[in-house]
Parts: C-alpha cells; structure tokens; sequence
C-alpha cells in the first residue's frame, strides 16, 4: 500500500523543473499531459528524461502522469527514472494490466475523471495492478456539464472513497485551483480530510504547508491511546474525557502507519 499525502503536479516546462530542486515534498508528479501544449509534448518528454538523467531528487518519490496516446513510449523511457506513473482518464483495468505486467515494481495510480471510470469503479479499484487512485474533477465535470461545486461532486467522491477504502487503496483527491486565499484553501483540503481521502493532488507549492497544517497528527498521543487501550484490555478506554473503543483504536492504527520516520 502507498504511504502518500501531497502529491504535488510539476509540468515539464523548462521553467517549473529548473524550481523543483527548491521544493520538498512527498511527491512529486511531473506532467506530461494537460498541463503542456500539444505540439510540446515530444519535447516536454525529452525535457524530462534529461532532467531526471542530471537531477537528484532526494526523499521524494517521483510519479509521471503520462499521455494515452502515447503511454508506453513515454513509459519505456522513463521506466528506469521515477518510481511510477499516473495513468489518466482510466476506464477499465486493461491498460492497468499491461503496464503491471512491464513494470512490475512500480507504483500505478488510477486517475477517474470520466462517467465510464465511475461506472467501472469497483473493477478498477479492485484490481491488483492499482495501488492508488485519484479523482479528477475537470474532466469529469467538463465531460458530464456538472457544474463544478462542491455539493455536486459529494456523492461521487464518497463512492470513490468507499470503494478504495473496501479494497484498501490510497485515494486522493481532486486538485483545488485556489493559491491566493489560504484560509478558503484550508477549508476546502478540511473537507477533503472529512470525507476520507488519504491526501490531495496538489498545483502549487504554496498549498504543501496548508496540506501539512490540515493532515497534522499528534503521533505521540496516538502512541499512548493505542498502548493505554491495549493495556487496558476491557475494549474500552476513557482518555482526556473522550471514549474509544475497537473502531477507533483501528483508525488511529491506520493513522500511524501514516507517521514520518
């Protein structure tokens, strides 16, 4: 299973790679897709294999999100660079399969962003070739005419929740475009949280911190509920004025795997 929480896109634009050094994160997505012209996708491809050729990138873990129309081209030359790869507008496991079978060791996360991908979402969830999956909002509103608002979107999140948490996948949520106004951004990655995603896709190196403020955990005190409750040995614990039992010892346990070593 992953261990991820921001997952920050870098297109591959000479400008944004030239930063990337200056920037710590968990990981960093560099994008061959949306985010880079159509007639630059050749060169943006070439850009970044020479880029993480001459680049060392340490503590990070390095994801590409490729292009479908030319998906293992761009795959047979970064194989042996990054870590793994965002596929995509993914509506079934076919291709999930076939880039498992190149590329068994490397990490593939699922991006559903088309009505198909949400009908399918069990099978592509489920299947073994997935480690993670992602939401993505644009595409998915922009193909259905759904107006881009939070309360549209609940029930479909929810669903793509539910079901990575069934199958015991990590699961990000979409992007939020908003850079300036840190306390609105706060809220919105709040709700994130609140609904269960593990992490969000992230645009901007501004949102790293709010990400961080919002995902914190006081480790250490989950440490000693945990041990407090296991010590116990009643099922039930009363600590600081607030009951836990079973189910939430289970939570905090899936919480700490989630700790900075």
């Amino acid at each position: 299973m992953l261990n991820f929480k921001n997952l920050l896109f870098v297109p591959a634009t000479t400008n944004k790679l030239k930063r990337i050094t200056e920037i710590k994160n968990d990981v960093f997505i560099f994008d061959l897709e949306d985010s880079i012209l159509a007639e630059d996708k050749k060169n943006a491809l070439i850009r970044l294999v020479n880029f993480l050729s001459e680049t060392k990138i340490l503590n990070t873990q390095i994801i590409v999100r490729v292009n479908l129309e030319y998906i293992f081209d761009e795959i047979e030359l970064l194989k042996n660079r990054v870590d793994g790869f965002l596929i995509p507008k993914v509506e079934d496991t076919e291709i999930l399969e076939k880039i498992k079978k190149y590329l068994p060791n490397k990490f593939i996360i699922a991006l559903i962003e088309t009505p198909k991908g949400i009908i399918n979402l069990e099978k592509i969830v489920a299947s073994d070739s997935v480690h993670g999956i992602a939401f993505g909002a644009e595409d998915f509103t922009s193909s259905t005419n759904i107006e881009n608002i939070e309360e549209n979107l609940s029930l479909i999140k929810m669903k793509i929740v539910l079901y990575s948490k069934a199958y015991n996948k990590q699961v990000f949520d979409t992007p939020s475009f908003e850079t300036r106004d840190l306390e609105r951004l706060e809220k919105e990655i709040i709700k994130t949280k609140s609904l269960g995603f593990d992490g969000k896709l992230l645009i901007h190196p501004k949102q790293i911190e709010v990400m961080n403020k919002v995902y914190d955990y006081n480790y250490q005190e989950i440490k000693e509920i945990i041990k407090k409750f296991e010590e116990n040995n009643s099922g039930i614990l009363c600590f600081n004025g607030k009951i836990y039992e079973i189910a939430h010892i289970k939570r905090l346990k899936r919480i700490l795997e989630g700790e900075k070593k």
